[in-house]
Protein backbone atom coordinates (compact mmCIF):
# COMPACT_ATOMS: atom_id res chain seq x y z
CA UNK A 1 0.00 0.00 0.00
CA UNK A 2 2.63 2.28 -0.74
CA UNK A 3 2.54 5.61 -2.27
CA UNK A 4 1.50 5.83 -6.00
CA UNK A 5 0.06 8.49 -8.38
CA UNK A 6 -3.47 7.59 -9.78
CA UNK A 7 -2.44 5.96 -13.16
CA UNK A 8 -0.75 3.10 -11.26
CA UNK A 9 -3.51 2.50 -8.91
CA UNK A 10 -5.87 2.65 -11.52
CA UNK A 11 -3.83 -0.30 -13.45
CA UNK A 12 -3.45 -2.26 -10.55
CA UNK A 13 -7.26 -1.82 -9.09
CA UNK A 14 -8.07 -2.69 -12.75
CA UNK A 15 -5.96 -5.78 -13.17
CA UNK A 16 -7.83 -6.97 -9.37
CA UNK A 17 -11.09 -7.92 -11.97
CA UNK A 18 -9.40 -9.96 -14.07
CA UNK A 19 -9.61 -13.22 -12.33
CA UNK A 20 -13.52 -11.94 -11.62
CA UNK A 21 -13.80 -12.04 -15.26
CA UNK A 22 -12.32 -15.11 -15.92
CA UNK A 23 -14.58 -16.88 -13.62
CA UNK A 24 -17.70 -15.51 -15.00
CA UNK A 25 -16.46 -16.33 -18.46
CA UNK A 26 -15.77 -20.01 -17.47
CA UNK A 27 -18.33 -22.02 -19.85
CA UNK A 28 -18.15 -24.19 -16.71
CA UNK A 29 -19.77 -24.09 -13.63
CA UNK A 30 -17.14 -22.68 -10.77
CA UNK A 31 -17.90 -23.70 -7.18
CA UNK A 32 -15.86 -21.58 -4.03
CA UNK A 33 -14.91 -23.45 -1.30
CA UNK A 34 -14.84 -21.13 1.26
CA UNK A 35 -13.07 -22.82 4.53
CA UNK A 36 -11.46 -19.79 5.89
CA UNK A 37 -12.82 -16.12 6.58
CA UNK A 38 -13.61 -14.61 3.18
CA UNK A 39 -13.01 -10.98 3.33
CA UNK A 40 -12.00 -8.34 0.86
CA UNK A 41 -11.21 -9.58 -2.57
CA UNK A 42 -11.60 -13.38 -1.51
CA UNK A 43 -15.11 -12.11 -1.30
CA UNK A 44 -15.01 -10.98 -4.55
CA UNK A 45 -13.44 -13.88 -6.12
CA UNK A 46 -16.36 -16.39 -4.36
CA UNK A 47 -19.38 -14.17 -5.36
CA UNK A 48 -18.09 -14.64 -8.77
CA UNK A 49 -18.42 -18.40 -8.71
CA UNK A 50 -21.92 -20.08 -9.27
CA UNK A 51 -21.74 -22.23 -6.00
CA UNK A 52 -20.34 -20.99 -2.59
CA UNK A 53 -19.98 -23.57 0.07
CA UNK A 54 -18.98 -22.40 3.62
CA UNK A 55 -17.39 -24.18 6.35
CA UNK A 56 -19.34 -23.62 9.72
CA UNK A 57 -17.74 -20.79 11.42
CA UNK A 58 -16.13 -18.41 8.76
CA UNK A 59 -17.20 -15.24 8.29
CA UNK A 60 -17.81 -13.21 4.97
CA UNK A 61 -17.46 -9.40 4.12
CA UNK A 62 -16.70 -6.38 2.84
CA UNK A 63 -14.89 -4.59 5.01
CA UNK A 64 -13.07 -1.87 2.88
CA UNK A 65 -14.41 0.95 4.13
CA UNK A 66 -13.26 0.26 7.83
CA UNK A 67 -9.66 1.32 6.12
CA UNK A 68 -10.60 4.19 4.09
CA UNK A 69 -11.79 2.43 0.91
CA UNK A 70 -14.70 2.48 -1.26
CA UNK A 71 -17.33 -0.44 -0.13
CA UNK A 72 -17.59 -1.70 -3.57
CA UNK A 73 -14.12 -2.88 -4.64
CA UNK A 74 -13.29 -6.08 -6.58
CA UNK A 75 -16.43 -7.08 -7.93
CA UNK A 76 -18.75 -6.25 -4.76
CA UNK A 77 -20.58 -3.52 -5.86
CA UNK A 78 -21.87 -5.68 -8.93
CA UNK A 79 -22.33 -8.89 -7.14
CA UNK A 80 -23.53 -8.50 -3.53
CA UNK A 81 -26.80 -6.48 -4.40
CA UNK A 82 -27.47 -9.15 -7.07
CA UNK A 83 -27.10 -11.56 -4.34
CA UNK A 84 -28.10 -10.66 -1.29
CA UNK A 85 -30.67 -7.43 -2.35
CA UNK A 86 -30.17 -3.53 -2.30
CA UNK A 87 -31.00 -3.32 1.84
CA UNK A 88 -28.40 -5.61 2.70
CA UNK A 89 -25.89 -4.86 0.19
CA UNK A 90 -26.02 -1.50 1.46
CA UNK A 91 -25.67 -1.70 5.32
CA UNK A 92 -22.44 -4.70 4.64
CA UNK A 93 -21.17 -2.35 2.23
CA UNK A 94 -21.15 0.51 3.91
CA UNK A 95 -20.21 -0.65 7.63
CA UNK A 96 -17.92 -3.30 6.46
CA UNK A 97 -19.70 -5.61 9.18
CA UNK A 98 -18.36 -9.24 8.59
CA UNK A 99 -21.41 -12.01 8.63
CA UNK A 100 -21.05 -15.41 9.97
CA UNK A 101 -21.25 -18.59 7.40
CA UNK A 102 -25.24 -19.30 9.10
CA UNK A 103 -26.09 -15.64 8.39
CA UNK A 104 -24.20 -15.23 4.89
CA UNK A 105 -26.88 -18.63 4.20
CA UNK A 106 -30.12 -16.68 5.35
CA UNK A 107 -29.29 -14.11 3.06
CA UNK A 108 -28.15 -15.63 0.00
CA UNK A 109 -24.70 -15.01 0.20
CA UNK A 110 -23.35 -18.71 0.20
CA UNK A 111 -25.47 -21.45 -1.01
CA UNK A 112 -24.33 -24.60 1.67
CA UNK A 113 -22.99 -24.30 5.14
CA UNK A 114 -21.34 -27.69 6.32
CA UNK A 115 -19.46 -28.47 9.50
CA UNK A 116 -15.45 -28.62 8.97
CA UNK A 117 -15.80 -32.16 9.25
CA UNK A 118 -17.94 -32.76 6.46
CA UNK A 119 -16.93 -29.70 4.18
CA UNK A 120 -14.62 -31.64 1.62
CA UNK A 121 -17.48 -34.34 1.08
CA UNK A 122 -19.76 -31.38 0.60
CA UNK A 123 -17.74 -29.80 -1.70
CA UNK A 124 -16.51 -32.80 -3.64
CA UNK A 125 -20.35 -34.03 -3.56
CA UNK A 126 -20.94 -30.78 -5.45
CA UNK A 127 -18.14 -30.79 -8.03
CA UNK A 128 -19.05 -34.47 -8.81
CA UNK A 129 -22.68 -33.32 -9.54
CA UNK A 130 -21.73 -30.72 -11.74
CA UNK A 131 -18.56 -32.52 -13.50
CA UNK A 132 -21.54 -35.00 -14.70
CA UNK A 133 -23.69 -32.62 -15.83
CA UNK A 134 -24.35 -31.67 -19.64
CA UNK A 135 -21.25 -29.26 -20.75
CA UNK A 136 -23.62 -27.35 -23.17
CA UNK A 137 -26.13 -26.76 -20.98
CA UNK A 138 -24.33 -25.54 -18.21
CA UNK A 139 -22.89 -23.08 -20.96
CA UNK A 140 -25.77 -21.97 -21.82
CA UNK A 141 -27.63 -21.66 -18.39
CA UNK A 142 -24.15 -19.76 -16.74
CA UNK A 143 -24.87 -17.10 -19.90
CA UNK A 144 -28.31 -17.28 -19.89
CA UNK A 145 -27.74 -16.17 -15.65
CA UNK A 146 -25.24 -13.31 -16.12
CA UNK A 147 -26.72 -11.76 -19.09
CA UNK A 148 -29.99 -11.54 -17.51
CA UNK A 149 -28.44 -9.22 -15.27
CA UNK A 150 -27.93 -6.55 -17.58
CA UNK A 151 -30.89 -7.27 -20.09
CA UNK A 152 -34.37 -6.49 -20.38
CA UNK A 153 -37.13 -9.32 -20.29
CA UNK A 154 -38.07 -9.60 -24.04
CA UNK A 155 -33.90 -9.67 -24.77
CA UNK A 156 -33.49 -12.17 -22.44
CA UNK A 157 -36.16 -14.30 -23.74
CA UNK A 158 -34.83 -14.20 -27.19
CA UNK A 159 -31.91 -15.45 -25.39
CA UNK A 160 -33.43 -18.50 -23.47
CA UNK A 161 -34.73 -19.62 -26.87
CA UNK A 162 -31.93 -19.39 -28.98
CA UNK A 163 -29.73 -21.14 -25.80
CA UNK A 164 -32.64 -24.11 -25.45
CA UNK A 165 -32.26 -24.59 -29.21
CA UNK A 166 -28.90 -25.20 -29.12
CA UNK A 167 -29.05 -27.85 -26.17
CA UNK A 168 -32.42 -29.73 -27.73
CA UNK A 169 -30.46 -30.17 -31.25
CA UNK A 170 -27.49 -32.10 -28.97
CA UNK A 171 -26.48 -35.55 -28.13
CA UNK A 172 -26.44 -34.20 -24.44
CA UNK A 173 -30.23 -33.89 -24.57
CA UNK A 174 -31.26 -36.80 -26.54
CA UNK A 175 -29.37 -39.06 -23.95
CA UNK A 176 -30.90 -36.66 -21.29
CA UNK A 177 -34.30 -38.23 -22.52
CA UNK A 178 -33.86 -41.59 -23.32
CA UNK A 179 -32.10 -41.70 -19.72
CA UNK A 180 -35.14 -40.27 -17.91
CA UNK A 181 -37.08 -42.62 -20.21
CA UNK A 182 -35.23 -45.80 -19.00
CA UNK A 183 -35.02 -44.39 -15.25
CA UNK A 184 -30.99 -43.92 -14.95
CA UNK A 185 -29.06 -41.19 -14.58
CA UNK A 186 -27.37 -40.01 -17.58
CA UNK A 187 -23.98 -40.46 -19.51
CA UNK A 188 -23.51 -37.05 -20.92
CA UNK A 189 -20.90 -36.65 -23.17
CA UNK A 190 -20.66 -32.66 -23.97
CA UNK A 191 -21.94 -33.59 -27.72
Amino acid sequence: MRPRDAAEWEQIVRRYLDPIRAIVEMDKPVVAALHGDTVGGGLGLAMACDIRIAADGIRLGAPFTRIGLAGCDMSTGWFLPRLVGLGTATELMFTGRLVKADEALEIGLVHRVVTPDSFTDELTRWTRRLAAGPPAAHLWTKRAIHRSLGTDMDGEFEFEIFAQVQCLQSADHREGVVAFQEKRSPEFSGD
